[in-house]
């Protein structure tokens, strides 16, 4: 990927992240919706997990009810349920 779209998609995401979502808190995703926003995107356990910048246990834990995602992965959740082409842009 060439340095202006990456920067270019950075920005997207740091817009969206200001303007959206940087005021609210994210809501509760249940198992369920963790696995319907990965399964959305057509990835793997492990591919959603470097996409999100965490492990595969995390991921597997959060979709089977163990833990629950907090902070950043719980907003790049947000993110990817309402627009998954974004954080798979933001990889390629």
């Amino acid at each position: 990927m060439t340095s202006r779209k990456q920067l270019s998609i950075e920005k997207v995401v740091r817009h969206i992240l200001i303007s959206r979502f940087a005021t609210t808190r994210p809501k509760y995703l249940s198992p369920s919706d963790i696995r319907k926003i990965r399964r959305r995107l057509g990835v793997s356990q492990p591919l959603f997990a470097r996409y999100l910048g965490t492990s595969l246990g995390a991921v597997r834990s959060w979709e089977q009810g163990a833990r629950r995602p907090q902070s950043t992965a719980l907003r790049l959740l947000t993110i990817a349920k309402k627009n998954p082409a974004v954080l798979l842009a933001s990889l390629r």
